[in-house]
């Protein structure tokens, strides 16, 4: 179906026409919007449709992502066989960077502070500022008001 909507989009890049279309392939109006939306992916992601690689519904779930994400995602799923469930979720992982920052007049102290109490820590501010300390359960958060010496 898709080369087909492929070849009658090339003949018809006009939405009048979208009745002709309907007639042409036999579905409704929402499949065949839904397949010209796949028309968008780069061509690797056509081709593999075509191919029987992946399925549509992997080209639908890719179609969610940046664009500069797309070829990426598409290695992924084919080299992890990955379902559309778990193509919906797939995401490029950020690349974090250390957050050195000259101005930041506390960076030795902040590096310190987590190593010794071993949380993540921030400090914000030069004069007058925050001290945060991350936390990621209950049992964590505990154990870091302990540190403190509050009894509750």
């Amino acid at each position: 179906m898709l080369l087909e909507i492929s070849r009658l989009s090339l003949k018809v890049q006009d939405n009048s026409y979208k009745h002709y279309m309907l007639k042409e392939i036999h579905e409704q109006s929402s499949a065949v919007a839904n397949t010209l939306r796949l028309l968008s992916l780069p061509q690797s992601c056509l081709d593999a449709v075509v191919e029987g690689i992946i399925s549509a519904g992997h080209a639908r779930a890719l179609l969610s992502l940046d664009e500069d994400e797309r070829g990426w995602a598409l290695d992924q799923v084919v080299a992890r066989q990955l379902s559309v469930r778990e193509t919906e979720k797939l995401r490029q992982p950020k690349v974090v960077r250390p957050r050195e920052n000259i101005n930041q007049p506390y960076a030795d102290l902040e590096r310190g502070l987590t190593r010794h109490i071993s949380t993540q820590v921030t400090i914000r501010g030069e004069k007058k500022g925050k001290i945060e300390l991350h936390f990621h359960s209950r049992d964590e958060l505990e154990r870091l008001i302990e540190l403190l010496g509050y009894v509750p």
